[in-house]
Order: structure tokens, then sequence, then C-alpha cells
């Protein structure tokens, strides 16, 4: 296939950045905020950054720092960056244009009729009849289910295929009522992205390259599970911070994300992205072909659940800040009083932020390779493109350098919360603990005791020795022995303890960071009911 060969491509080219829109005092503003703060204290290797003015017409494309740094290869407008769940965006626009073809009598009632009056033939199933019958496309695009999502199946790669990873979907617990609570949710949007490529008759992946054409971003894919993303041509590599050093990143673990197209799984540049933008700016419109009708464009502008995020940019001002509600595939907010829809991404190293401002014609992109989240710096992407926002439009100019705390950013780390694990379970010998363990929505481990020692290899990259961990009855520190570890510097800035714990033979908890997962022995999908509430019943069987 053309994916595939072109992921096995090991050129290494030199692109020419595009630089048409910005005066040239704006321009070495907008450098000096990107290099001298937003890269240098978050240690950033390398970044894409768009800036898209007047619905299109002009724009600002460049790359910062590196695409590789061991090879000394710049970061340019063409280096392609994994932009996470930003790929969300692109799921509703799909569903947008789909909706639109399929169910033209409807209108924007597509998005709430439930979808199993649109796709009664459907093989989807929630964690209770009342949501299975009534979920509609709006309460997915905008996480108002009230479910909890996985969160820890997909780091270890513990889901084969696409298909279990969206069945398990059906046994993930309730966390709030339905459309009364907001809980993000990566599996769902891949739900989305199924049920829409079975309303369209095509799979997924075939929509989105069809969409990648009509909006001419060439420059644009999205991860496979056998891709060799260390290869591919233009791909920054990623890095996480290890004990204050910046280190290269394996880029194997990108695989994982197969498993979500429609939710985390497009690979781009900045280049590519400054067309997105467009094509939303203008409602749906490339040149003169309108290649999704522009009120069905309309309705990803549309509010589905308010939030309680919004602010006075300061006590005496009439400027509001903040997002004030989620719509239909985007966070609706403003800033410097101009509404804008938005969504961020991160996938292990990557993270991103795009913003788009309707009534002005603006869009703002940006997105890094590494090495630490950043979603507590002061200077993140959310910062950066505040800043962007009043260079653009005029405000007022800065006549110091910008002027930034001394030393780099490293996140606080969450530490693995010790008083969660019961102290007071009975001791157990440790030849009576190896077996299968499972989760319902995370997927299934394993325990072995190979030379006297437990193993736990929990999918392709969650496996480990276990040795005792101190004051803690039936607690084993998990030794890696894979670059999953990697992973959680990158979170965290430093190493962080996760802890497997049997409060009795037949149960094994995991703990990270506060977090726990309860796996019971023998549990497997074979030994799953089908559907996860009673024939006459409401909700699931238990709570």
């Amino acid at each position: 296939m053309k994916i595939t060969i072109l992921l096995l491509i090991s050129v290494v080219a030199t692109f020419v950045d595009i630089s048409l829109s910005l005066t040239p005092a704006q321009q070495i503003e907008v450098d000096e905020l990107v290099e001298s703060v937003f890269m240098d204290y978050n240690r950033i290797p390398g970044v894409g950054l768009t800036i898209v003015e007047n619905r299109g017409a002009t724009i600002y494309v460049k790359g910062y720092g590196f695409q590789d740094m061991e090879s000394g290869i710049p970061a340019n407008s063409r280096t392609k960056f994994c932009i996470a769940s930003i790929s969300k965006t692109f799921g509703a626009t799909l569903l947008m244009k789909v909706l639109s073809e399929k169910f033209p009598e409807l209108g924007s009632r597509a998005l709430d009729v439930p979808i199993k009056q649109l796709h009664p033939t459907g093989n989807f199933t929630f964690s209770d009849r009342y949501r299975s019958e009534s979920m509609s496309f709006r309460d997915l695009l905008s996480h108002r289910h009230g479910v909890a999502t996985e969160s820890l199946g997909s780091s270890a790669g513990a889901y084969p295929d696409i298909e279990e990873y969206i069945y398990r979907s059906r046994y993930a617990k309730e966390v709030g009522p339905f459309r009364a609570y907001p809980e993000y949710s990566n599996t769902f949007y891949v739900l989305l992205g199924n049920i829409l490529a079975e309303i369209a008759e095509m799979r997924y992946e075939t929509l989105l390259q069809n969409l990648f054409a009509d909006i001419g971003m060439t420059e644009s894919t999205f991860v496979t599970k056998t891709g060799d993303y260390e290869s591919l041509l233009g791909m920054a590599k990623g890095y996480y911070l290890k004990d204050g050093e910046v280190l290269k990143y394996n880029m194997s673990l990108i695989n994982r994300i197969f498993l979500a197209p429609s939710a985390g799984g497009i690979i781009t540049t900045a280049n590519d992205m400054a067309k997105y933008m467009s094509f939303h700016l203008n409602l749906g419109k490339v040149g003169e072909t309108q290649v999704i009708p522009e009120e069905a464009m309309k309705w990803m502008r549309q509010s589905a659940y308010s939030l309680d995020g919004m602010t006075f940019k300061t006590p005496e001002s009439n400027l509001v800040q903040g997002v004030y509600a989620l719509g239909t595939g985007f966070q609706l907010g403003a800033v410097n009083g101009y509404a804008y829809m938005a969504h961020s991404g991160q996938f292990t190293p990557f993270m991103c932020e795009m913003r788009v401002y309707p009534e002005i014609g603006l869009g703002t992109f940006s997105v890094n390779n590494g090495p630490v989240n950043l979603y507590p710096s002061p200077f993140g992407h959310p910062f950066l493109h505040e800043e962007i926002v009043r260079i653009v439009t005029g405000g007022q100019s800065k006549n110091e350098p910008y002027q930034k705390p001394s030393g780099n950013f490293v996140p606080k780390p969450k530490k693995t919360n010790l008083s969660r694990c019961d102290k007071d379970v009975k001791a157990l010998d440790q030849g009576t603990l190896p077996g299968i363990f499972g989760h319902a929505v995370e997927g299934e481990l394993e325990i072995t005791n190979p030379n006297g020692t437990l193993y736990m290899r929990y999918g392709e990259w969650a496996t480990g020795y276990l040795t005792t961990y101190p004051d803690v009855p039936n607690g084993f520190l998990i030794n890696w022995d894979t670059d999953l570890v990697q992973e959680i510097y990158f979170n965290s800035g430093v190493f962080v303890d996760m802890i497997a714990q049997f409060s009795d033979v037949d149960t094994l908890n995991l703990h990270l960071s506060g977090a726990m997962w309860e796996f019971k022995r023998n549990v497997t999908l074979i030994s799953l009911p089908e559907i996860p509430w009673s024939e006459n019943s409401c909700g699931p069987e238990t709570g």
C-alpha cells in the first residue's frame, strides 16, 4: 500500500519555510517568544508553528529547533509531528460531512437523534441500557456521557486490535450522570470513528485520507500498527527528560496509538495545519469547492455542555478569558475578548494546541516533540497562543525581552499513594500468586514465577520483575525491563514507582501516582457477560 511505502522511506530533505503575513517586527517578536521563552524554559528540542490570518489568505509557518537532535536536522514547516487529540477534530469534521450527506432531512438534529435510531444495525453497547438506547453523536463529541475512559491498557499495548479496544468500552464504569457530567474519553472517540465508518460504508482510514486530499493536506498520514516512525521521512524524533538530561525517545512506542485513528493517531506538519485551519475558517470551502456544507461546519461551533471556566482578564477589565463550553468536537473559549474553538493534544512525547478564531479569521497551531509534560508549565502552549494573539491583533508591544524564571521547568511528580494500599491484608505465599489477572476495560496481564522471582507481563510494553516493597503487605515494586519508563519520565520529570499489591490471592491492584487499577484472577473477555446489564434493568449489574 502507498502508506506502507512512505513509512519506509528514510531520505532526508530540506524545505523552505513560508513567511508571508507578519511584519518583520512581529516576526522577530514571535521568534523570540518561541525560542527564548517557550523552548528555552521547557528545554524543548523542536517546534512547529502555524499562524493563519484573514481566513487563510496570509500565513506564517515555521519550524524551530531540531527535528532530530542527534543528526543535527533542523525542524522546518514540513517536519512531521503527532498531533494526538487534535485528531478528534478531524473525526468531528468527518462526522459533519457524513451526517449531512446521509441524513440531509435532519439537519443538525442528526447530532441529537439516538445513534441506535440512525444506525439500528450497529453493534455497540454502553454501560447501561439507557445510555445504549439514548446515546447521541453530540454526547460522544462533547464527552458528556459520564462514563470513564480506558487509561492504562493502551499505554501497556494490551489490546491486539481496535475491535477488542472498542468492545471493552461497554464495561467502562459510570462516573457521573448522563449528559450532566463531562468525562474526557479517548475510547468513545475511537467508537465514534467506528460507527461513522459503518454509516458511511467505508473504512475510517479511507474517509480520513479522502479528507486530507480534499483539503490539500499532502504531508499528512496516521499511525499504523507496523509503521516505522524512526525512518518516516521528515518525522520529528521524540525526547524525554531523565535526571535533568534530554534523551531520545523510543519511537516504536508511537505505534501504540494505532488503536485511535479518530482519537489521536494523525501525523501532520505545520504546513498542512495551515490548510486545515483555513478550511475551518472558510466553513468547509477549499478554493471554489465546498467540501462540506457550510451549515454542517457551523454545527461544530455549537455549545453542548457549559463549563464554569470563564473569568475576566483582570478585575478592572471587561475582557473575558477561559474555556466556557464543550462543543461538538472542540472546546469553546475566549482570550482578550476574542472567541475561539480549540483542542489540545498529548501523546508522549508530543504536545500541541490548535485555536481557531472564526470572528476575526485567525488560526494558531503549535506542537513540540518533548521532553516533559507541559500542562503545569507557566510557559506552555496556552501562554504561547495567548501571546501570539496579542502580537497578531496589534496588542501593546513589549519594549523589553520576555522575563522568565531562572532555571528550567520540571513538573512536580505525583507520588504513588501508599495510603491506598491496604496495610492489614493477610500475608500470602508468593507461590500462590502466579496466574492470569484481568480488568474488564484495561485488559489482561500475567504473573509468572521464573527462577523464583515474580514477573509481570502486561501487553507488549508493561513488563518487569516484582521485588518486595517495604512496609506494604504483599506489595511489590515493578522493576521495568521495558522502555515504557520513558513515558513515566516524560509525564513526571522524574521516575515514579509503580506498585503491584495483592489484596488477596485473586486480586491484584496496580498503583501509580495516586491512581489504582484492580485486576481479578481469571477475568477474561470470555468470562464477562456480553451485555453488562440484565434484560429488565436500566443500569449495570454492579455499581
